[in-house]
């Protein structure tokens, strides 16, 4: 049908079936990213009592300058796991016809946020190593900062990757997955053919 043939009353009804889709399908996914937020936060509280345990020999021992960074890392993805939860909060919001924002520009700082995300779990990586190796790798402060680790690439899993789509929240199959899974179809396709 053209849109000169639909009534007004049409239009209006499907655009709400739409948005509460969007709203519904979201629902899980803003909890998800709630849930990586916080485990982001823990990170950021793991790396801190590692950097209050972290070994000083009289000057003489390993520096800091590694669980420092790690901690820096760790504030750092909880500031982009935030900065997405708050990005789907605004859509989410705008989607239950809340007031209009801009989404395609916090869309594509949410993507570039999103890849910056992955940098800064590699630095926390390194920053892990390095400060478990510099004040020994079973030491309190070691345990706290692998710990930390786990915990920052969990909140970067979660919440940190989790770029505003302007058009509603993934699926829950991946779209490699998707790929994948027709590309087995077509397979199976040409098997079952006789030749």
């Amino acid at each position: 049908m053209l849109d000169e043939e639909y009534r007004p009353d049409q239009i209006t009804e499907y655009g709400t079936a739409a948005q509460d889709a969007a709203v519904q399908r979201m629902r899980p996914h803003l909890r998800l990213t709630r849930i990586g937020v916080a485990v982001a936060a823990v990170a950021v509280l793991f790396d801190v009592v590692a950097l209050a345990t972290f070994p000083i020999f009289a000057g003489l021992g390993p520096t800091r300058a590694w669980v420092i960074t790690a901690l820096v890392a760790g504030v750092l993805l909880l500031a982009i796991a935030g900065f997405q939860l708050v990005c789907w909060q605004l859509a989410f919001a705008e989607w239950r016809s809340g007031p209009d924002r801009d989404l395609n520009r916090l869309a594509l700082i949410s993507y570039l946020a999103h890849w910056v995300s992955y940098l800064v779990v590699l630095l926390a990586l390194f920053a892990a190593m390095a400060a478990s190796r510099e004040s020994g790798w079973s030491s309190t402060s070691a345990v706290f900062t692998a710990l930390g680790l786990a915990f920052a690439i969990g909140g970067q899993v979660l919440a940190g990757v989790q770029y505003l789509r302007t058009a509603g929240p993934p699926g829950t199959i991946p779209a490699h997955m998707r790929r994948l899974i027709e590309r087995e179809r077509v397979r199976a396709r040409r098997g079952s053919r006789p030749t």
